[in-house]
């Protein structure tokens, strides 16, 4: 998953890093300081509803009219036969069910986000 953090998306601005206690080092109070301040974005996992094209990294990620995150990589799931793509998003939004649209190729497409991991060989959350 932290390949999908792009270099200007450090760990802690998507919520990923949480330990911090390796003694003293240079920048250490300035990182204390974003960590307390809560993650900037979340990664999230979205099922997009279209069978034209999946999400590419760098697609722009809109709700409410307005520009709420990044996807960072898509992909045609072979086995779930979803569109899904990774976002980084406001994390307010970046919880299941939240709606949204993704820019594929120039065109808004609706999108949803899921609990991340939906491939479910056994069907174990179907017969939950």
């Amino acid at each position: 998953m932290l390949h999908d953090l792009a270099r200007r998306h450090v760990g802690f601005a998507a919520g990923e890093v949480r330990r911090h206690d390796d003694g003293e080092f240079v920048g250490k109070d300035a990182l204390l300081q974003r960590m307390e301040a809560g993650p900037t974005r979340r990664l999230a996992t979205l099922v997009i509803n279209t069978n034209d094209a999946p999400a590419h990294g760098g697609a722009s990620v809109r709700a409410n009219d307005r520009i709420v995150g990044t996807v960072t990589s898509g992909v045609w799931g072979c086995r779930t036969n979803l569109i899904l793509a990774y976002a980084l998003l406001e994390p307010d939004l970046a919880v299941p069910g939240s709606e949204m649209t993704v820019d594929i190729i120039g065109e808004p497409v609706p999108a949803r986000v899921i609990e991340s991991g939906p491939y479910d060989p056994g069907n174990a959350r179907v017969k939950a």
